[in-house]
C-alpha cells in the first residue's frame, strides 16, 4: 500500500482515558470487582556491548524483562475481596504448614483440583481492557501465568476526619502478556484501504498470489475487531433497553426520577412507542446497524481475496494469449 500524507497522522486525535479501564483475573474475581487502578508493566531490552577501539556500541540482542502487574481495589467491608489474595498468597508459601498449599487446590470455588499438574492450582490468567472516550473496548491485554507476590497493609485511622475507604494494592509477577489491539475503523477508512490493496500489479502478476494470506490475515482482524464491538453494543442495547423500560413503566430507583423526572402514566400498549422514539436507544441501535453494514461490507472483501486466486489465473491465462502463448 502507497504511503500518503494522511497515512502519517493520527487516526484518533483524543487522549487515552485513565480511567477507562476494567482489570479482571479469574482466581480473584471479587477483588478485581472493587479495582480502582492497574497497569500495563514496562518492558525493557536488554542490550550487548560491541567493543571498537574508538568506541563500545550498544546492539539489540539480550533478554527481554517485564515489569511487575499491579493494581489495587476498595477492600469490602467483609474483607472478602482481600481475602481471596491473601489466602492465595499464603497458599503458596504455606507458612505453617504444607497442607495451606492443598488447600489452596482443593478450596479453590474456580478451579478445584487435586493434580499437581493443573495450572490453575498456583496460576491464573488475567486480562486488562482499555476503553476510548466512547467506552468502546480498543484494546486488551491478557497476562499469563499469573501469581500475587505482595499485598499492601491495611491501614485504620481513627483520627480521619473525612471517610477514605480502604484500599489495597496487589503486585504481581507473570511470565509474559500480549496486547490485542481492537482499534475501530469507520466504513470510509475501511473503503479507502481495500480501495488500495484490492489493485492488482499487472506487471507482477506471479507474485501477487504470494500476497493472498496476509491480505485475508489483516482484513479478517479488522472483521473480528468490528464483530466484537457491534456484539458489546448489542449488549449495550440490551442493558440500556431494560433501563428505560423500567424507567417508562415507574419501577427505576427514585433517584433516577430526581436527576430525569417524568411524571407521565404509560399504558402497556403504548409503551413500544416510547421504547422506540428514545433518544439513547435509537442512537445505540443506530451503531449497531453501522457496525453490522461495516461487517457485511467486510465479509465481501474477505470472499474477495478468497477467489483472488481465480482472478490472478484468469489474469495470467489472458496474459498469454495476448502475447501469443497457447
Amino acid at each position: 500500500m502507497s504511503q500518503t500524507p494522511f497515512s502519517k497522522q493520527l487516526s484518533n486525535r483524543n487522549f487515552l482515558s485513565p480511567s477507562g479501564f476494567k482489570f479482571s483475573i479469574t482466581k480473584i474475581p471479587k477483588a478485581d470487582f472493587f479495582s480502582n487502578s492497574a497497569n500495563i508493566p514496562g518492558i525493557n531490552l536488554g542490550v550487548a556491548m560491541q567493543p571498537t577501539y574508538l568506541k563500545d556500541i550498544p546492539v539489540p540482542g539480550d533478554k527481554i524483562t517485564y515489569d511487575d502487574l499491579s493494581f489495587s481495589f476498595f477492600v469490602d467491608e467483609n474483607l472478602e475481596n482481600y481475602l481471596e489474595v491473601h489466602n492465595w498468597i499464603r497458599g503458596l508459601g504455606y507458612p505453617e504448614s504444607i497442607q495451606e498449599f492443598s488447600d489452596l487446590k482443593e478450596n479453590d470455588q474456580y478451579f478445584p483440583s487435586n493434580s499437581s499438574k493443573n495450572p490453575y492450582n498456583e496460576y491464573s490468567d488475567a486480562s486488562l481492557s482499555i476503553y476510548n472516550s466512547n467506552f468502546n473496548i480498543i484494546a486488551q491485554i491478557h497476562f499469563k501465568d499469573v501469581f500475587p507476590v505482595s499485598l499492601s497493609p491495611v491501614n485504620f485511622d481513627a483520627k480521619s476526619g473525612d471517610i477514605n475507604y480502604v484500599e489495597a494494592e496487589v503486585t504481581f509477577k507473570y511470565s509474559i502478556y500480549d496486547i490485542v489491539v481492537l482499534w475501530f475503523m469507520n466504513l470510509d477508512e475501511i473503503q479507502l484501504l481495500w480501495e488500495e490493496d484490492s489493485k492488482i500489479d499487472q506487471d507482477n502478476l506471479h507474485t501477487e498470489s504470494l500476497k493472498i494470506p496476509s491480505l485475508h490475515a489483516k482484513y479478517y482482524k479488522i472483521y473480528n475487531n468490528i464483530l466484537t464491538l457491534k456484539k458489546s453494543q448489542e449488549n449495550k442495547y440490551k442493558i440500556l433497553k431494560k433501563e428505560k423500560w423500567q424507567y417508562y413503566t415507574g419501577k427505576s430507583d427514585p433517584d433516577v426520577y430526581i436527576k430525569k423526572p417524568f411524571d407521565h402514566k404509560v399504558l402497556k400498549q403504548d409503551l413500544d412507542k416510547y421504547l422506540d422514539a428514545d433518544e439513547e436507544l435509537i442512537t445505540c441501535l443506530t451503531k449497531i446497524e453501522y457496525y453490522q453494514m461495516m461487517v457485511d461490507y467486510l465479509e465481501s472483501i474477505l470472499k474477495t481475496i478468497l477467489n483472488r486466486t481465480y482472478q490472478l489465473k484468469n489474469a495470467i491465462e489472458w496474459s498469454k494469449f495476448v502475447a501469443g502463448y497457447s
